[in-house]
């Protein structure tokens, strides 16, 4: 009965890491129910029942991957090890500790639940940092992005890194490398979602360069992600960077109105790109803050 649920359902690539990071747990919840159905009455599972169990849900894993990303859904290498931590601990689970000297018989029945528990609780971690990321996106609002932060592909898309000693300014700074594809630039995924009761997105940016820079700001929310990405159905405006330090200020009711024939979900916002288009040569910008205002 759960099986399908590997190829239909649950979250897709617009959905938040949150709900991403707790369905995965299904992996290690699926394996478990199954091995537990397969040896109900195993009391000390033998190791050819472990090395046949792991080659079977090796297998069964990479299969149902590879299938996911043939059906144009997000293949995930990681699920394999999930499977494995159900599957360990559901045969794990069944031993039972032995008579023999006073102790010796417990100690061997929780030493091969060691390891499928730690690769469980480490599961669990990850979730529970992916919450706690998210909570801290929606405290630090009205910044929408934190740029102290050492690891900015948890947040953002697109060849970028942060600069710690930014000499124009004395602080972070993210780091957008540019290329010469068609589309080049950084996308902030990881961002909070609800913008209203806001009135306007002010950024920073600076332009390392004597010659000035032609980019583009794009916002759009879930609702355009789940659609057909059509140029109509988000907000777009083109952004003219001098050389040196550049200041732009966006009225959020832009934004809101900016979808052919209905309003912008300002409650839902999923993505805010910057981006440069068929550069002749590849160029560096620095992202400086970014925030909402009040009115």
């Amino acid at each position: 009965m759960l099986l399908p649920l590997f190829f239909t359902g649950g979250p897709d690539w617009a959905s938040s890491p949150l709900v991403k990071a707790i369905w995965n747990l299904g992996h290690i919840a699926f394996f478990w129910l199954l091995v537990t159905w397969l040896y109900p009455s195993q009391t000390r599972p033998t190791w050819r029942a472990w090395g046949l169990v792991t080659v079977a849900v090796l297998i069964v894993g990479a299969l149902v991957e590879a299938a996911q990303d043939g059906l144009q859904r997000e293949a995930d290498w990681h699920d394999m090890l999930r499977n494995l931590a159900g599957a360990w601990l559901a045969l794990a689970w069944q031993m039972r500790a032995e008579p023999c000297q006073p102790g010796v018989g417990r100690l061997r029945m929780w030493l091969p639940r060691a390891l499928p528990l730690a690769l469980v609780l480490f599961e669990l971690a990850l979730v529970v940092q992916v919450a706690t990321q998210q909570v801290l996106i929606q405290q630090q609002l009205p910044v929408l992005y934190d740029f102290s932060s050492q690891q900015p592909q948890r947040y953002w898309s697109g060849n970028v890194s942060r600069d710690r000693d930014l000499a124009q300014t004395g602080s972070h700074a993210l780091r957008i490398n540019l290329g010469t594809e068609q589309y080049s630039g950084a996308s902030l995924d990881n961002l909070a979602a609800d913008w209203r009761g806001y009135e306007r997105l002010e950024l920073s940016l600076l332009n390392p360069s004597t010659t000035p820079l032609a980019m583009t700001l794009r916002i759009n929310d879930r609702r355009h992600d789940r659609g057909d990405n059509a140029f109509d159905d988000r907000f777009n405006q083109r952004l003219h960077l001098e050389p040196g330090y550049n200041r732009f200020t966006i009225d959020l009711d832009q934004v809101r109105h900016a979808p052919a024939g209905r309003e912008m979900e300002m409650n839902d916002i999923r993505r805010l790109g910057l981006f440069a288009v068929r550069l002749p040569a590849p160029r560096v910008v620095y992202l400086l803050d970014m925030s909402l205002d009040l009115p």
